[in-house]
C-alpha cells in the first residue's frame, strides 16, 4: 500500500535491512532501473554506483582476532592490501546513464576525498521513482569507484548545499528539496521508524507522522546547526549505566551529538572509559573491547536529552562471539559523540528541516498505523529550548566495575547482517554459527554444491578497527561515498 492513496503530501517508504544499512528501492532513469540506496543521515546528496563502477575490496579477518587481549602482537593492514574487485558493490542495482534518454549531465569530475580514496564520479540529473512517487530532475551523482555495497540516499539538511567543479560552485537541490518542489509533500519533514532491534525492515516516512509507532509523547529539541556538514546535530545532556533499575552515572557533560546512519555508538573518550570500566571490559589488540556478555535486558544505556530519556538495552549495543559468552562492545569513542542505528532502533525519530528541530519519542513497535501528514506543527508535542553545553558537574573517573547478570547471547538474524564483510561463517537454519573463520570456508568448499539447504555462508566484515576518523569516512560498512 502507498501512503499517498490515503494521504495527500505524505509518502512512507519501507526499508529493508542489509548488512546493517537501511536500504530505499529506487527506479532511475527512463528505463526504471533498480537501484537500492541506503538511507544517509550524514549527506543530502544521493549517490548512485556506475554500470562499470570499480569496487574495492577489503581482505578477510579471523574473528577470533576480535577476542584476543592487547598483549597479543598485530600485524598492521596496509592500504596495499586493498584490492579492486568486478562487481562486488553492484548487487543491489547500479545506474548505466547511456541507457536512460532523460539523464542530464552537470559536472563529470566530481571529486570526493574521503581519507583512503580519490572518489570520482560525474554528477547530474534525471526523473527517480520510488514507493510508486516520480521525481523529475532528481539532482544525484553516479561514481565510478567505491567500496559502498549499494547507493546512498542522502536525507541530511546540506546547509552548504553546493558543490564544486573545477571552476566554480553550482547549487543544487538536496533530496528532501526536490520532493517538497514536486509536491509529494508538504514540508521539508521526515519521520525515521526502524523497528524493533531483530527486524530487518522499517520505515522512512516523509511529510508526516505515525503516532501509532509512539509510546507516549514526542519531545521537541532545537538542532545545533553544522553549516559546514548539515549533520543532525541536538544537545545530549547526559548518560547512565542502568542495572536493575539502579542508575550509575558515567559522568557525561552536556553536548552536540549527532544522529547518524553509522552502525555504531560513538561517545566522548572519558565517557567510553568510565563505560568500559564499569563493564570490565578487556582491549583486544585492535583496540576494540569485548565483554562477557549480558544475561539479560536488566542492564542498559540511558541517553539523557532535554525533556526525555531513551534507554537502549546492552545486549543491543554488542555482537557475540560464536560461543555466545564473550560480546564484542559496538561502542566506539571520539572526540564527537555519534548514536547510530542502534540507538535509533529505539526512538522514534522526526527531522524537521523547515524549522531546525528534532522531535524524539519513545517508540513503540506495532504494524498499526496512524499517520498524519504535518503542515506546520507537531501534535502533543512538547518543546524545549536550550542548546546550552555547559558542563554540569565535574567529571569522575570511575574505577570500580559494577555487577551484573552475565550469560549466553545467541545470533540473530540483525547479528548476522551486522557481521557484513570479513568473517566466513556457516550458520544453521535456527542461526546457531557452527563454525567460522578458514574453518568455514574450508567446510563450504568441500561441500557439495557450496552449502547444504539448512545452511548458509555469510562472509562478514567487522569494520571498526580503524578509528573515529575511518569508521566516519571510510569504513561506515560500505560507504566510502560518505559525501
Amino acid at each position: 500500500m502507498h501512503a499517498r492513496d490515503q494521504h495527500s503530501n505524505i509518502s512512507n517508504v519501507p526499508l529493508k535491512t542489509h548488512d546493517d544499512l537501511y536500504f530505499v528501492q529506487l527506479e532511475v532513469g527512463s528505463k526504471g532501473e533498480k537501484v537500492s540506496a541506503y538511507i544517509n543521515l550524514n549527506s543530502g546528496v544521493v549517490a548512485l554506483p556506475a554500470s562499470e563502477v570499480v569496487c574495492y575490496d577489503i581482505p578477510k579477518a579471523d574473528e577470533s582476532e576480535y577476542f584476543k587481549t592487547s598483549s597479543y602482537k598485530r600485524v598492521r593492514r596496509d592500504d596495499a592490501s586493498i584490492k579492486p574487485t568486478t562487481n562486488t558493490c553492484t548487487s543491489y542495482g547500479s545506474f548505466e546513464t547511456g541507457k536512460s534518454d532523460s539523464w542530464t549531465k552537470f559536472d563529470e569530475t566530481y571529486h570526493i576525498f574521503n581519507g583512503v580514496l580519490d572518489v570520482r564520479g560525474t554528477y547530474g540529473a534525471d526523473s527517480v521513482q520510488m514507493n510508486g512517487e516520480k521525481i523529475d530532475n532528481a539532482p544525484f551523482i553516479v561514481f565510478n569507484e567505491t567500496y559502498s555495497i549499494g547507493g546512498s540516499l542522502g536525507l541530511a539538511s546540506n546547509m552548504n548545499n553546493t558543490y564544486a567543479t573545477s571552476s566554480s560552485e553550482i547549487e543544487y537541490d538536496t533530496f528532501l528539496d526536490r520532493l517538497v518542489k514536486e509536491g509529494i509533500i508538504e514540508r521539508n519533514i521526515f519521520s525515521l521508524y526502524l523497528n524493533n532491534p531483530n527486524a530487518l525492515s522499517g520505515f522512512v516516512l516523509f511529510g508526516g507522522v505515525d503516532y501509532a509507532k509512539i509510546d507516549g509523547k514526542l519531545t521537541t529539541i532545537p538542532m545545533i546547526k553544522d553549516f559546514a556538514n548539515g549533520d543532525y546535530q541536538i544537545l545530549m545532556s547526559g548518560l547512565d549505566l542502568v542495572v536493575n533499575g539502579e542508575s550509575h552515572n558515567m559522568y557525561m557533560d552536556p553536548d552536540a551529538v549527532k544522529l547518524t546512519s553509522l552502525q555504531y555508538t560513538i561517545l566522548p573518550i572519558e565517557v567510553f572509559d568510565n563505560i568500559v570500566t564499569s563493564l570490565n571490559a578487556t582491549q583486544n589488540h585492535l583496540h576494540t573491547y569485548y565483554i562477557n556478555c549480558p544475561a539479560d535486558d536488566s542492564i542498559k544505556l540511558s541517553f539523557h536529552f532535554p525533556g526525555i530519556d531513551i534507554e537502549v538495552p546492552l545486549n543491543d549495543l554488542v555482537l557475540p562471539n560464536p560461543k555466545g559468552d564473550l560480546c564484542l562492545l559496538k561502542i566506539r569513542k571520539g572526540l564527537q559523540p555519534y548514536l547510530g542505528n542502534d540507538f535509533l532502533k529505539h526512538a522514534y525519530v522526526v527531522f524537521d528541516n523547515d524549522k531546525s528541530e528534532i522531535s524524539l519519542g519513545k517508540v513503540k513497535y506495532t504494524d498499526k498505523t496512524n499517520i498524519s501528514v504535518i503542515s506546520s506543527s507537531l501534535l502533543s508535542a512538547s518543546r524545549v529550548t536550550t542548546t546550552s553545553m555547559r558542563p554540569s558537574e565535574s567529571f569522575v573517573t570511575l574505577t570500580t566495575p559494577i555487577s551484573y547478570s552475565t550469560g549466553i547471547k545467541s545470533f540473530n538474524q540483525v547479528d548476522l547482517n551486522f557481521l557484513s564483510e570479513a568473517f566466513s561463517y556457516i550458520v544453521d537454519e535456527n542461526g546457531n554459527v557452527v563454525s567460522s573463520g578458514a574453518e568455514a570456508t574450508s567446510k563450504s568448499k568441500s561441500s557439495k554444491g557450496g552449502s547444504s539447504s539448512s545452511m548458509v555462508k555469510l562472509s562478514c566484515f567487522f569494520t571498526s578497527i580503524w578509528f573515529t576518523c575511518f569508521v566516519m569516512n571510510v569504513m561506515n560498512f560500505g560507504s566510502l561515498v560518505i559525501l
